[in-house]
C-alpha cells in the first residue's frame, strides 16, 4: 500500500516545490526475550540435551532389540535347516520302508489269490476243508507262541 504524501518547501532565493513519496514500515513483532538470556539459552540447551539424550537411549534400545531378534531369527532359521535336512533323511528310509511294504502286500495278494482259484469250482466240501486248514495254522501259531517257550530241551 503505498502512501503519497506531499511536502512543500520554500526557500527564499528559490520557489520549488517537491514531491516526495514514502512508504510505510512494515509492523515487525519482537519476539519475547526474557530479561536474562543466558537463562533462556541455557534451558534450550538443556532441554534439547535432554530430548537427544531420550532419543540416543531410544535408539540404543532399538538397535540392541534389533539385534537380538535377528541373532534369535539367524538361529531359528539353522534349527529349522537342520529339521529339514533330517525330516528328508526320514522320509527317505521311509519311502524305501514303504516300496519294501508294498512288494510284501504283492506277493501276499498273489498267494490269497491262488488260494482263492484253489477253492473255487469245488463245492462246499472244498471250502470246509480250506476252513481246516486255517484253523490248523491257527492252532499251530498258537503252539508255536504260548507252548514252545515253556519247552526246555
Amino acid at each position: 500500500m503505498r502512501e503519497n504524501t506531499g511536502t512543500t518547501t520554500s526557500s527564499s532565493t528559490t520557489n520549488t516545490t517537491t514531491t516526495t513519496t514514502t512508504l510505510p514500515r512494515p509492523k515487525t513483532t519482537t519476539p519475547f526475550t526474557p530479561k536474562n538470556p543466558n537463562t533462556a539459552t541455557n534451558n534450550n540447551t538443556n532441554a534439547s540435551e535432554t530430548l537427544l539424550n531420550h532419543h540416543l537411549t531410544t535408539q540404543e534400545d532399538l538397535t540392541t532389540s534389533l539385534l537380538t531378534l535377528a541373532t534369535t531369527l539367524k538361529q531359528a532359521t539353522q534349527n529349522f535347516s537342520a529339521s529339514v535336512t533330517t525330516s528328508n533323511a526320514l522320509v527317505d528310509r521311509t519311502s524305501e520302508a514303504l516300496d519294501k511294504s508294498v512288494g510284501g502286500l504283492d506277493a501276499a495278494r498273489g498267494r490269497l489269490g491262488l488260494l482263492g482259484r484253489m477253492a473255487e469250482g469245488r463245492g462246499w466240501w472244498a471250502r470246509l476243508s480250506l476252513y481246516a486248514w486255517v484253523g490248523v495254522g491257527w492252532v499251530g501259531a498258537l503252539l508255536v507262541v504260548f507252548v514252545l517257550p515253556k519247552l526246555r530241551f
